[in-house]
């Protein structure tokens, strides 16, 4: 008959070693995304700009509506149907950004938007950034990007980056090559 004591000690080895291989692999993802988020060059550019355009969309509100709706803001993002994020960089920027805003990545904009009401605004508290066409030649890349805020509260523009880290590992990254460029919306909404 096997004694239960041995048979105890034996779990109890068991469960610490397989709780030690699962923390190890815990840090080990942990260590690794950190790293990426240092070297992958569209999870900065994409980082970036929705930092961007949240920071420019702030003009478009009141004091109040910044006390009240803006300390962790819900940033619905989408994008042009002749594009698509692939879902890695998706849950990617969502880690990075989640102390600042609710990054929530959408089928279909008019999910962020109220059709019904005048303006067809977002709800309070909450901005749509939708991305368009990335264009890349070599190490620049060229993005354009919109936040949505309402009909009369909107912003497009054209993202001009440089990748440093494809020309030497010992720089940095996407860096923004120059301000952004005002472009033409192409945002249509249809109820």
């Amino acid at each position: 008959m096997p004694d239960n004591r041995a048979i105890h000690r034996s779990t109890k080895r068991l469960l610490a070693a397989a709780a030690s291989v699962l923390y190890l692999c815990t840090l080990a993802a942990c260590s690794n995304s950190a790293e990426q988020s240092q070297t992958d060059p569209l999870r900065q550019m994409y980082e970036t700009v929705i930092h961007d355009l949240v920071a420019r969309s702030e003009a478009e509100l009141t004091e109040a509506e910044l006390e009240t709706n803006w300390s962790h803001p819900v940033v619905y993002v989408d994008w042009l149907p002749t594009i698509e994020i692939p879902l890695e960089l998706q849950v990617a920027v969502i880690e990075d950004l989640a102390e600042v805003y609710q990054i929530r990545f959408i089928d279909d904009m008019i999910e962020a938007v109220d059709t019904k009401l005048e303006g067809t605004p977002v709800d309070p508290g909450t901005l749509l950034i939708v991305f368009g066409e990335l264009d890349v030649d070599g190490t620049d890349y060229l993005l354009h990007a919109e936040y949505y805020l309402s009909e009369d509260a909107t912003g497009a523009y054209l993202y001009s980056f440089e990748n440093r880290q494809a020309v030497s590992a010992d720089r940095p990254g996407m860096v923004m090559a120059r301000e952004p460029d005002p472009v033409d919306s192409l945002l249509e909404f249809s109820s």
